[in-house]
């Protein structure tokens, strides 16, 4: 079904709860940490940083199995390839509190795209596109330019600050992306006639989106 903007909503974090540590993760889909006494319920929102590149800095919903064990929905280490067993190990945090980014007006998300270097062989006519690493993630945006917002204030201040927090979208439908970086509000708005008065905000995304319908 297609989908429109309108309804959507926009969200940084504000704090993290203390750090878990996680003993072992499975390689399974989704993936199961062991932490010991790690508090979790179904459904926290959770900061993953561990030995996993292609998960690590990633934000990832919990499904509370026991006391000691929590799922991460959206986490699919079935490839060992790509999670080696036992490499797993790291800290979970969960987003304690977010606040909503206001006035957004445009909001654009780019990056954690396949990248190719060209292969041409002596021996054949044609190229090939090998596939290396991934894009950078950026999401843009330009919202209402308001001084005294406090979450407008917050951002700056953490922009200021280089602090990481975690970027969250839900659309209409209620399907959610996350994502985990530093964000970077302007203090310079841009001034057109006919035109409302805006500001950009850009976020640098340090892991992967990831994406909950």
């Amino acid at each position: 079904m297609a989908l429109t903007a309108e309804g959507s909503k926009f969200y940084f974090s504000t704090t993290f709860g203390a750090a878990k540590n996680i003993t072992g993760a499975t390689n399974a889909n989704p993936s199961v940490a062991t932490s010991v006494a790690h508090g979790f319920v179904d459904g926290d929102e959770l900061l993953y940083v561990g030995g996993w590149e292609d998960a690590s800095k990633g934000i990832y919903r919990a499904d509370q199995l026991s006391a000691d064990t929590v799922a991460l929905t959206g986490l699919n280490a079935s490839n060992t390839n790509f999670y080696a067993p036992g490499a797993g190990v790291g800290t979970l945090q969960k987003v304690s509190s977010w606040m909503e980014i206001p006035e957004v007006i445009t909001i654009n998300a780019d990056g954690n795209q396949q990248e190719f270097i060209d292969l041409r062989l002596i021996s054949s006519r044609y190229s090939q596109k090998i596939p290396t690493g991934f894009t950078a993630g950026t999401i843009n945006m330009q919202m209402v330019f308001d001084a005294g917002n406090a979450a407008y204030q917050a951002m700056l201040d953490a922009t200021m600050s280089r602090t990481l927090v975690a970027f969250k979208m839900v659309l209409s439908d209620s399907a959610a992306i996350y994502a985990y970086g530093y964000i970077s509000a302007s203090k310079a708005p841009t001034v057109q006639a006919g035109q409302v008065i805006q500001v950009p905000v850009t976020f640098a995304v340090q892991g992967q989106f990831t994406t909950y319908d």
